[in-house]
Order: C-alpha cells, then sequence, then structure tokens
C-alpha cells in the first residue's frame, strides 16, 4: 500500500506537536496529523475531609501525576539572573491574580482549580495588562476538568489541562456562563460556535519544569516569580502537587513563630504520604521558619533530615514559598484565617524523599484533634522535585479556519472527531487528517451536553482546522469532517450540520455542507464533506529543484515561497526518515526469549546488537525490547501507548499498546553483523475490563543503514483503548502511524522508513539562503525544507540534491604535453593548454550555487596546442562580475578552477 510520511514539525510555543502520520483504511491513502493525545497516569485514593469548622467538606486524592514520559519531554526552565532578588515576594497581590483565589468545591479539580482558575489566569492576565477580579478575566477549571474527569468523579493532570487550552482555547468566565464552582458543571461540555471561537484566543502557552530539590533551583524559580528569568516588570508562578491529607487539616499546621514578618501564618514543613492534591506557588519568604528537629533553633546547617549530610535543602529550617491553595478563600479556619487561602511550605520539602512525615491515630474524616508524632523527615512533592512553570507566547492568535459542528449523540465517549482535507476536490477520502483529542472518546458514558439522560442531546462546538492548511496546496480544496464510533451498546445520534468558517481572506465567508442529519452507525467512520475555494493564496514553497553541488566547494540558493502571510521564516529539517516499499517477507524467527513471571507486562529485555544502530543522530549498540510492542533505545520501561507517549520516548513502536504475556505468549529475537529482528507474538491484552483476547503477531528488522522494516501478521484482533506505531527521537521529531485500533491494520501489512543522510556543512538562514561547503561523498542525497509563514502555517518539501565531484579522476596531466594555463582579462577567461593526444574537451561555467551558466567549449580535440576563450563581454554572454567557477574535462578526467570576473 503506498503512502505518504512526513516530518513532524518542531514543537511550537509548546502548542501543539504537528507531526505526520499515517492512517490507513482499507485502500484508502490517507496522513494523519495527530493533537494532543491526553495521558492516564496513576491516581491515589479519593479523601473525604469534614472539617471540624462545620465548612464543605474538603476532597482530595484522585490526583494524576505527570508521567515520566511528560516529565522528560517538558524543557527545564532556563533563567538569566541580572536583578537582585528580595527576601519576600508575593504575585498573588497584583492585579492579574485571580482575586478571590480558587475555590475546587466539592470534587476532584484541584489539578485543573490550581492550573486552570490560580495559574492560567494569571498567566494570560499578565500578558495582556488585565484585571484578575473580573470575571472575564477568569478561566474556569470544569471546562478542561470535564473532558478529564471520565464523567465523574475522578482526578486529572494538570498538564493535561494545559495541553487542552493548547489545542482548543478555554472560554473566560462570562463565556462558560456559570460559576466555576457550580458542581452540576463538573461533567458539561459547553455548547455554541461563538464560544468555543472565542476560546481559542486563550491558549498557546508554554510550560517548563524546574528543580527546587537544590538552592540553585530555588534561585532559578525565584528569579522566574520575580521577573521572568528575562528582566520583565512582573514575573511568574508555579505548579506542584503533594500528598496532603497530613497536614493540610487546619489542626496540623505550623505557625510563622512571633517575631517574624509573617507571624502567625500557616507553615508547612514537610507532607504526608496520601491524598493528592495540587497547588500553587506564587511567591517566597526568606523568614518564615519550622523549628524542624524540636532543638529550640533555627538553622539551615544541621543534618535534620537524617541523610548524613549537613545543610542540604533539606536541612532547612528557615525559607518557604508562599503558596495559594484551591479552598477559596475561607480556608483556613481558625485560628489560622489570618492567610486566607495561602500558606508557606519550607524551601525542604522540594528535597525530601515521598513518605508521610506524620503519624496519628485518628481517621482522615474524625473532627477531633489527633494524637501525632512529627517525623519530619520525609514528605516531600509527589511531582518529585520538580514545579512546573507557565507562560503566554502567543496572546492574539488569530482563528484562520474553524469547523462549525452540530452533533446529537446520547454517549460521548463513543466518539472520536477528526478533520481532513484533499487537495483533489473528487477525493472521495482525505489525503490528511487531524484528529481533536479533546474530542476522542472521553467525557464518560454522558450526553454530548455531560447529563446522564439516555436520550441524546445536542451541542455546538467549533474546531481549529488551521493544522490543515499546512497539507492545502490549492485554493479549491475538499474539506472533510468525520466522526470515529466503537461498539458501546444504545449509543446512537447523528450528525446534524457541518460548515466551514474562513477568515483567511478580506472578510468572513461560511461555507455549509448539503449533508444534513447524518446517522452516526456504530463501529465506522461518518464523513461528511465540503468543497470550497478560499480567496486566500494558500502557502507553498516555490522552488521546484536544487542546483547540483560540487564536493568541497562553496553553495549558495535561495529559496522561494509564497501564499500565507509574511514574514516568512525558513528551517533546514533534520531527522527526516522517508517511507519506502518493505520488499521482505515477513520474519518467521523462533528464538524466543525468556520472560520471567515479573516480566510478563510492562517490562523490557535488553540485547546487544551485532552493529551500530544510528537512530535519530545517535548510534547504539544495544536495544532494549519493550514487552509492549516497542524497541527502547533508553534503557528503562516507559510507556509508549499513544502519540503524546511517543513524542517523549526514543523508541520504534511496532505496535505500542498495553500487550500480556501467559503461556504460548512470546517475544523473539534474532541478529547479527546484518540485522536484528523482533517479534512480538501473544493472544493477550489489557483493555478497561481487565485482560482481554487479541491476535497480535508483530515483527520489526533494523539494519546498520538505520533502515526499519515493520511488518504485521494476518487477523489482528483485540479491543485496544489505546495504541501507536511510529519512531521517535524523543526530542520533539516524531512519525506515527495513527491507526485507531488494531483491526485498522491491513492484513500483512509491511512497510519500511529510511533515514534521509544529513549533508553535512550545509545550512538554512531564516530568510531562506541554503549554503555552505558540501563535504559528503559524491551523489544523490535528500533535504527537507520547513516554511513557517506568520500564523505559523509550516509547509514542508523535499528535494533531491546532487553532489558532485571536485576530484581528478585520474590525473588530468596524463593528457598534457603543456600545462594547463588560465589567464583572467578584463572581459575575457582565456584557458590554454596543449593535448598530447585526441580526446574529448569540455569546459563549463557554474555559479557558486551550482547553477551552470554556459558550456564554454565542448569537442573532440585532435592532439597540439589549444585554445578556449570566455568573452564575458558578449553581448549575449549575460554574466556579471563575480566569483564562478569552471569545470574543464580531458578524456576521463576533470579539475575545477575558481575564476574571478572583473570588466
Amino acid at each position: 500500500m503506498s503512502r505518504r510520511v512526513k516530518l513532524s514539525l518542531l514543537f511550537f510555543a509548546a502548542v501543539f506537536f504537528l507531526a505526520t502520520s499515517i492512517y490507513s483504511k482499507g485502500t484508502s491513502n490517507t496522513t494523519v496529523i495527530p493533537s494532543i493525545a491526553l495521558s492516564k497516569g496513576k491516581a491515589d485514593r479519593v479523601i473525604k475531609i469534614d472539617r471540624p469548622d462545620g465548612q464543605s467538606p474538603i476532597y482530595v486524592g484522585g490526583v494524576i501525576l505527570p508521567t515520566k514520559e511528560q516529565v522528560e519531554r517538558t524543557p527545564d526552565l532556563k533563567v538569566n539572573f541580572s536583578r537582585a532578588l528580595p527576601d519576600t515576594f508575593n504575585n498573588a497581590v497584583l492585579k492579574y491574580f485571580r482575586k478571590p483565589v480558587a475555590d475546587q468545591g466539592q470534587n476532584m479539580s484541584c489539578a485543573q482549580s490550581s492550573g486552570i482558575s490560580n495559574h492560567l489566569t494569571y498567566v494570560l492576565n499578565i500578558a495582556r495588562n488585565l484585571d484578575g477580579s473580573q470575571q472575564a478575566n477568569m478561566y474556569p477549571q470544569f471546562f478542561t476538568y470535564a473532558m478529564l474527569n471520565d464523567g465523574g468523579q475522578n482526578g486529572s493532570s494538570f498538564l493535561d489541562g494545559w495541553d487542552i487550552v493548547n489545542e482548543c482555547g478555554i472560554p473566560d468566565l462570562v463565556t462558560w456562563g456559570v460559576s466555576d464552582i457550580n458542581a452540576a458543571q463538573a461533567y458539561t461540555w459547553m455548547s455554541g460556535y461563538d464560544k468555543y471561537e472565542s476560546s481559542m484566543r486563550n491558549r498557546y502557552v508554554e510550560y517548563t519544569k524546574v528543580d527546587i530539590s537544590t538552592s540553585a533551583g530555588i534561585n532559578t524559580l525565584k528569579q522566574w516569580i520575580y521577573d521572568f528569568g528575562d528582566g520583565s516588570a512582573n514575573g511568574g508562578c508555579a505548579t506542584f502537587s503533594v500528598n496532603c491529607i497530613r497536614p493540610l487539616q487546619d489542626r496540623l499546621m505550623y505557625k510563622v513563630p512571633a517575631g517574624y514578618s509573617k507571624t502567625g501564618w500557616p507553615v508547612i514543613p514537610a507532607w504526608g504520604a496520601t491524598g493528592g492534591h495540587v497547588m500553587l506557588i506564587v511567591g517566597w519568604d526568606d523568614s518564615v521558619r519550622v523549628d524542624v528537629n524540636g532543638d529550640g533553633n533555627y538553622t539551615n546547617n544541621l543534618d535534620i533530615d537524617g541523610n548524613g549530610v549537613a545543610g542540604n535543602v533539606g536541612d532547612w529550617e528557615i525559607g518557604g514559598w508562599l503558596v495559594a491553595n484551591s479552598w477559596g478563600t475561607a480556608w483556613p479556619s481558625a485560628p489560622n484565617q489570618l492567610s486566607k487561602g495561602f500558606f508557606y511550605m519550607l524551601y525542604r520539602t522540594g528535597n525530601l524523599a515521598p513518605g508521610s512525615a506524620y503519624k496519628d491515630t485518628t481517621s482522615s474524616s474524625s473532627t477531633t484533634t489527633p494524637t501525632k508524632v512529627d517525623t519530619l523527615k520525609n514528605g516531600g512533592l509527589s511531582t518529585g522535585k520538580y514545579a512546573y512553570t507557565l507562560r503566554a507566547k502567543n496572546i492574539n492568535p488569530k482563528n484562520l479556519l474553524t469547523y462549525r459542528v452540530q452533533i446529537n449523540y446520547n454517549k460521548r465517549n463513543n466518539l472520536s472527531l477528526l478533520a481532513g482535507v484533499a487537495n483533489d476536490t473528487n477525493a472521495t477520502n482525505p489525503e490528511y487528517v487531524k484528529r481533536f483529542n479533546v474530542f476522542n472518546y472521553q467525557g464518560g458514558p454522558k450526553t454530548m451536553l455531560g447529563t446522564t439522560s439516555t436520550s441524546a442531546t445536542t451541542i455546538d462546538i467549533a474546531l481549529d482546522a488551521k493544522p490543515l492548511l499546512s497539507y492545502v496546496n490549492n485554493k479549491a480544496i475538499k474539506y472533510f469532517f468525520q466522526v470515529e464510533s466503537q461498539n458501546v451498546a444504545s449509543a446512537a445520534g447523528t450528525v446534524n450540520s457541518f460548515a466551514l468558517y474562513d477568515t483567511r481572506g478580506a472578510s468572513p465567508v461560511t461555507k455549509t455542507c448539503t449533508q444534513t442529519n447524518v446517522t452516526i452507525p456504530q463501529s465506522t467512520t461518518t464523513t461528511l464533506s465540503i468543497v470550497y475555494a478560499s480567496e486566500a493564496a494558500p502557502l507553498n514553497i516555490t522552488t521546484t529543484a536544487l542546483p547540483n553541488a560540487t564536493q568541497n566547494q562553496s553553495y549558495t540558493q535561495q529559496l522561494a515561497g509564497e501564499g500565507g502571510t509574511t514574514p516568512y521564516t525558513w528551517k533546514l529539517c533534520e531527522n527526516v526518515y522517508s517511507e519506502e516499499a518493505n520488499t521482505g517477507t515477513f520474519p518467521a524467527i523462533t528464538t524466543a526469549l525468556t520472560l520471567a513471571p515479573s516480566d510478563t507486562d510492562d517490562a523490557i529485555i535488553t540485547k546487544s546488537l551485532g552493529f551500530e544502530f544510528p537512530f535519530y543522530g545517535q548510534k547504539y549498540s544495544k536495544i532494549h525490547i519493550s514487552t509492549d510492542g516497542n524497541i527502547m533505545l533508553d534503557s528503562q520501561f516507559v510507556y509508549v501507548r499513544t502519540p503524546k507517549n511517543l513524542v517523549a520516548a526514543k523508541s520504534i513502536a511496532v505496535l505500542g499498546a498495553d500487550l500480556v504475556y501467559t503461556t504460548g505468549d512470546k517475544i523473539y529475537f534474532s541478529g547479527d553483523a546484518t540485522k536484528a529482528t523482533v517479534r512480538w507474538t501473544t493472544k493477550h491484552l489489557w483493555g478497561a475490563s481487565g485482560m482481554i483476547a487479541a491476535n497480535i503477531d508483530v515483527a520489526a528488522e533494523i539494519y546498520p543503514s538505520g533502515k526499519i522494516n515493520f511488518f504485521y501478521g494476518s487477523g489482528m484482533s483485540g479491543e485496544n483503548s489505546s495504541m501507536v506505531i511510529g519512531t521517535s527521537g524523543g526530542e520533539g521529531t516524531y512519525i506515527t502511524f495513527n491507526y485507531a485500533k488494531i483491526t485498522d491494520i491491513p492484513d500483512n501489512h509491511k512497510f519500511t522508513l529510511v533515514p534521509q543522510e544529513k549533508v553535512n556543512g550545509m545550512a538554512v538562514s531564516s530568510s531562506g539562503v541554503f549554503s555552505g561547503t558540501p563535504t559528503n561523498n559524491i551523489g544523490n542525497y535528500l533535504v527537507t525544507f520547513a516554511l513557517e509563514d506568520a500564523t505559523q502555517i509550516i509547509k514542508r518539501k523535499t528535494f533531491s540534491l546532487k553532489i558532485e565531484s571536485t576530484g581528478i579522476t585520474s590525473p588530468i596531466a596524463d593528457y598534457l604535453s603543456k600545462p594547463l594555463q588560465v589567464y583572467n582579462r578584463s572581459g575575457s577567461v582565456v584557458f590554454s593548454f596543449e593535448l598530447n593526444r585526441k580526446s574529448d574537451v569540455a569546459i563549463e561555467a557554474f555559479a557558486l550555487n551550482g547553477r551552470k551558466i554556459q558550456t564554454l567549449f565542448k569537442a573532440a580535440s585532435v592532439s597540439g596546442a589549444q585554445k578556449v576563450i570566455w568573452n564575458t563581454n558578449n553581448k549575449n554572454s549575460n554574466v556579471p562580475n563575480g566569483i564562478y567557477l569552471c569545470r574543464i574535462s580531458i578524456g576521463n578526467s576533470n579539475m575545477v578552477k575558481r575564476i574571478a570576473l572583473f570588466r
């Protein structure tokens, strides 16, 4: 089956990965642009705390922590230490911060309450100079929470919430229309085209992580809080997670002692082992303190954490972060009401090992004061040593193309929405598809609006189709809207309408699909389409070919583009893989690896290779075979089961899914100096209901050249909840073949990925000048460029670059009685030489970029004296002053002379 593979784009402003993927069903050829694939980490149990003052109960726990893949793909925070820092600082007093502080209410939305209502509100307001006390400048926790809680009282991930914002935006509270602590809205999906389109202006934020376990990391975060680490007038905040069942019950908190600036404020020296909770660092105070070891003194230089080293951050009794909680201003209750929703957390918590620092003999829901024993030697953050920062990168994005869709359906977790395009207006299937993962089998078994009725409800949603414009080549395009559905009992509904809203031209245009009230059958894909010609010219790379280059000689070529919105930015794409036909046969190898009982799920087996395997710019002598159908290049097991997982992992996902192995299930390996082969065969995988039946037989071959062959058996089956096929270098450049489920993979399917060899010594400027001195061996090479316009539409194009020889294949002197001489005169260049025998002679002139200027002489010459004159003053010459290359070929030999023309 012939299909196209494209290079993924770089991560733009931490917004989305616009990677190219392949999605195939039957005989259709479709490339998918995967968007955010929401991760599912492991959450702790939910705990209800009945507060002694009669206030509403507090719910903690259920938080989904950042996965290893998310941690690895999140860049480290970098700052410039250009301004002195004060001893105390508080961003919550600024007008940009939400006032009052967020209250998550009686639900498990703390990750969204802190990450969205508090943190995102501040970040967008400071970028726009807006007042955080106005509802028009606040953002609701339930918009993202309703997407992430599976339709029930479940926890969520603050990183997943930010990813949702980056993909589809978020409404302000006025647009949302209701209080963000109204528990009835915890499962509500917003309806209204205008609401979604206005929400798209509130996105494009970049998040980073900072290690706060060291004094250097503490100072880095302080600088960020103070001035974003770049000298700005104001700075940022940082989100983190802890286990808070101890000590956030009011009666277990410490207070800042008398005589200090924050006397009486609650302060936490360590955390517990249960009750996951997300909060926000908004400032610091270097004077807050707790006598952790009970010696009557406040020190930072004694070994109080018991690790045998005195003076590390875990030993600090002085100094702490100012933290905004998400339980409203009524927390904490008396006698700590002074802080009205805030408290201090000692710096030491960032350095402590996980585990409870508290012991008591009462239940977590008791209203009586418990008997406690403080150890305070453990109790670090549940996000490990990291806090996560956030900053707006594009505060006024423009919606270029949106889909307006009305859907009537009764079980929204049965649907996945996609948008596609075909440059052929007669096509019956899209060539390129974007999956909208914020509407991707999620939200629980509720109606589209979030009710539990068995009757369908109608929702009006707008989807950002701008990523499709990177694949639009013409004004006239066929646009597709697709709905994938699974086999869920009693699920039913219709696509009532579909329309395009195009703002690329002088005035907005709405184009409506003629198909209406289209039934959504189960276990199939429903397709609607519109043929539409925009008045706006699409972005395109107009350069058609690259001139040949000469080995070890200077080369320059200006690239050109048109359409879109200027100014343009050019990039040279590296680590590009091209798809080729796989002509091999399924490798039915039978040398099975030994899987210990503990390794039948979520494990890796390390094997040495008989060669060095080049992969995304690095070479590996070992591979690590994952039970999940992946070849890992790092020596530890990580989950690679979604496109988002794949981005962060250095891996080859042959069939990345939650595979499991029992009697008769095998993983096979064979290898020598020519190739290595891995094969996975199992009849089992993990599904939502536990271990389920499957039929998996897949294999991969890797070669010293970097080539990768993928193979799939026939009759593949299994009800997988998530899967991924593709490759990734772990740094944002990746390829995915995004099949929705195992049964989408055609019988006996196979393909090959081949890395494009880098042309050494070459680079492209942001203005599109491709130049340098190529040092590769002579031959043909593929070079891929990316052109980005001012609206972040990106177009890629791959060219063939031929590198020719500059050397002499046999001594040219063998043909000469007298050596070649070149006379450079005003208006002409004279080539003088004497042949010792009859020979074929050619003299050609080239520009430095490899473009051929003209053939000066080409003939079979007799022996004797020869003279060739390049008359650059000739009116037909049209050769300006400059540096040129002249290639002299005699017989089977050639040489290149560098010529400076002048007049």
